[in-house]
This record gives structure tokens, C-alpha cells and sequence, in this order.
């Protein structure tokens, strides 16, 4: 179907056709289809929603200096079902959910079904063209030379700080939408996360956005005495899946007592000042993830092992599965484990390349740990046994099937 504005592309609506439904491949494409619009908008009833995004095209169409981009679930539930184009609030969502499952439209919102109202004021983008132009000019100030940069822009490139100042200095509309909420999409997406400041009443918000520093050569950095280092890889992949790293440091950023240092920083490194003392680093070698416990032993590191290992988790399966409310690990992940839990072998591999080490365990025990290149198994360093125990049950369930069972 051909819009009658240029600014939208042709569209094509699934529509039932005798012929191919009368050949075995044309019913089981059918079907295939219904299974997967049932899985993703749950026991909803589903119809197809074209009637409501008709009405979207025509109000482009013929609104085009008062059309907006982007606005509150209650007021476009109202102006849908005002204009007949949704007989309840049940089937509004529906085509909404719909609609954010095809990529048409986006809908910002942690509350489940049974919680959306008529005044629920959570984003629904029905133009995301106008969402992804925007945050696409973040990224703007990696291709900038630093020479060109200063104040706000300046502290973006060098230290990933984010203010409503350098969103106007990187001219991101705030037409449709407030610096204030545009910030709050960006924690949503974890794209982002909220700074803790030490200047109290400073009241313009700061978030960090790890995405947007530049890369610095990573180095095996060295062990100091007193502390230990795993390493985190994904089976099947040999390496750190696209976003996945930066979804880490944004979430780990937004617990309590985690504070990013700005002194050093960049794309592929993050250190964290964790609680009084303690000093937990971040390393991205493309093919794993690295991790710093400095000067941190015994329960403590243990648990700053199961935080890290929960944010790589539901970093992954947020990109890769949508999940993002449920603190349990979602059916994919259950069925198929991914993380695999380890020491780098480089120096100490013949190969001098840095692939993982798995564990060992045995009766349940970390003992040991196995080259996956050249399956020669060494003890574990003294520091690491008690690391390697322990591991909490909601992150367990991830790693299961590749810790090796001697």
C-alpha cells in the first residue's frame, strides 16, 4: 500500500490467500507465523492491527505540522479510541505490543499489561526514526576530534558525562520530548546510567554513556598482590557480542556503592570503586571479558563475582531476548546456558594467545582449570579457589553446562 506521504515508505499488510494456504508450505508458514505473534504478545487475543495504523498514516498525512513522534500511552489510547480506531483499552495494547514487536513503533515502559490505564504516561514512539536520529548524535562526538570539542562535548569524549547542556550543544530535538524524559529513554535502553555526584544540590542530572569513549590499547594488566581475576566468555561465539559490554558497566554503574572512576576511562576499560576500599576493574578484549577484583578476598569478592556475572547476563539477554523486569534468567537462557566462567591462559599457555581456561569442578568444587586449546588442566592458583566457590543459584544457571566435570 503506497502512503500518501512521502516521508513513509510502502507498506505491506499480511493478508490471507487462498492458493497459498492450500499448499503444505503455505500452511505451515501460516501457522509459523501465529506461534510466534502469540509468543510475544502472550494470551492476548490478536487481531491484525491495520485499522489503527491506517489511522497513524492518515494523521501524518494530514497533520504534518502538528504531527508528533512521539507521546504518552493514555493520550494516544484516547485519541485512537475517540476516532474509533480501538474499542477498548485491552485492544489498544494489543496493537501497541503488536506494533513494538514488528520494530513500527517503540514503546518505552517497564509495567506489565494488567498495570497500563488510560492515564498511563509511559513513551510511546510511533515514529522511531525520530528516537534513533537522536541518540545517533551522541555517537557524533566519537568521529570529532578533540580538538574541535569543548566544555560539555569535551567531557562526553573524554569521560562519557552526559548533561541537558551537551544535548543542546549536540542539537538533540527536545520539541516532542524533554532533555529530562530523552535521559530517561537512555536508562532504559541502558544506553546510560545516572552518575552519583559528590556536589550536593546539583540538580542537573549526569548520566554516563560508555558507548561513546574512545577505545585505548587493554593490555593484560598485572596482578597485584592481594587480589584475583576471571574472565568471561560466551560459548559459541569468540567474541563479547555487540553491546553487551557497555550494557554491563551502564548497569553495574547504577548500583548503590558501584562508582565509576573518570580519572582513566574508555570503551574497553572501566574501573569501580565498590563500597569503602575496594576497586573492581572491567576489561573488553573483544573476545571475553575480564575481571579486576583488587585488594578484594574472600566473601566480598565472591560477591562482586555474582554481581558482574548478573549484569553480563541480563545485559545479553535484554539485547538478544528482550528481557529486561524478570530478576529470573528467561526460558532461552535456561534451555541453552551461555556464559562460560574461567581463567585467560595467556602468559601462562604454551599457545601465548589469550583464549579461556574453563573450570574444573569436582563434587560440586572448583579444583582445577582446562585450555580449550590444548586441553592440558592445571590447579587452580591459591587465590582462586575460594573465588570460584559458591556461586549464587540465579547465576549458576547460566554457566552450568560449561563448567567441566572432571
Amino acid at each position: 500500500m503506497k502512503n500518501q506521504d512521502d516521508r513513509l515508505p510502502a507498506m505491506f499488510f499480511p493478508v490471507t490467500c487462498k492458493e497459498s494456504i492450500d499448499s503444505d508450505i503455505g500452511r505451515r508458514a501460516i501457522k509459523q507465523l501465529k506461534k510466534r505473534i502469540r509468543a510475544l504478545v502472550g494470551n492476548v487475543k490478536v487481531k491484525v492491527p491495520v485499522k489503527w495504523y491506517l489511522y497513524q498514516m492518515i494523521e501524518i498525512s494530514h497533520n504534518k505540522t502538528k504531527h508528533t513522534p512521539v507521546q504518552e500511552y493514555g493520550d494516544l489510547y484516547k485519541s485512537c479510541y475517540h476516532a474509533k480506531f480501538v474499542d477498548d483499552l485491552k485492544e489498544f495494547h494489543t496493537m501497541v505490543t503488536y506494533f513494538h514487536a514488528l520494530g513500527l513503533l517503540i514503546h518505552v515502559c517497564n509495567d506489565d499489561a494488567e498495570t497500563h490505564h488510560e492515564g498511563s504516561a509511559c513513551l510511546v514512539f510511533t515514529d522511531p526514526s525520530y528516537l534513533f536520529e537522536n541518540i545517533s548524535k551522541l555517537f557524533h562526538v566519537q568521529f570529532m576530534e578533540e580538538i574541535r570539542c569543548e566544555g560539555s562535548l569535551l567531557k562526553l569524549k573524554r569521560q562519557g558525562r552526559l548533561t541537558s547542556r551537551t544535548l543542546r550543544d549536540l542539537n538533540v530535538d527536545n520539541t516532542h520530548l524533554s532533555y529530562e524524559a530523552f535521559m530517561n529513554v537512555l536508562i532504559h535502553f541502558f544506553i546510560g546510567a545516572k552518575f552519583v555526584e559528590d556536589s550536593a544540590g546539583n540538580e542537573d542530572c549526569t548520566l554516563f554513556i560508555p558507548s561513546v569513549l574512545p577505545v585505548h590499547n587493554t593490555s593484560l594488566p598485572v596482578t597485584t598482590k592481594g587480589s584475583c581475576h576471571f574472565v568471561i566468555a560466551f560459548s559459541r561465539k569468540p567474541f563479547v557480542p555487540c553491546g553487551v559490554y557497555a550494557g554491563v558497566i551502564a548497569r553495574l554503574q547504577s548500583l548503590p556503592q558501584w562508582t565509576v572512576s573518570t580519572s582513566f576511562i574508555s570503551r574497553s576499560h572501566a574501573c569501580f570503586g565498590v563500597a569503602a576500599k575496594d576497586n573492581v576493574e572491567l576489561f573488553d578484549y573483544s573476545s571475553h571479558i575480564r575481571v579486576e577484583l583488587r585488594a578484594c578476598t574472600g566473601q566480598k569478592a565472591q560477591e562482586y563475582r555474582d554481581t558482574v556475572l548478573t549484569a553480563v547476563a541480563k545485559s545479553y539477554c535484554f539485547l538478544f531476548h528482550g528481557q529486561r523486569t524478570n530478576d529470573e534468567p528467561c526460558k532461552t537462557c535456561w534451555n541453552d546456558p551461555y556464559l562460560m566462567l574461567g581463567l585467560a591462559c595467556h602468559p601462562c599457555c604454551e599457545t601465548k594467545t589469550r583464549h579461556i581456561a574453563t573450570l574444573q569442578v569436582v563434587d560440586g568444587e572448583a579444583k582445577a582449570v582446562r585450555c580449550m586449546a590444548t586441553q592440558v588442566s592445571r590447579d587452580l592458583p591459591v587465590n582462586h579457589l575460594e573465588l570460584f566457590q559458591g556461586i549464587q543459584d540465579d547465576v549458576s544457571v547460566y554457566i552450568r553446562i560449561h563448567m567441566y566435570i572432571a
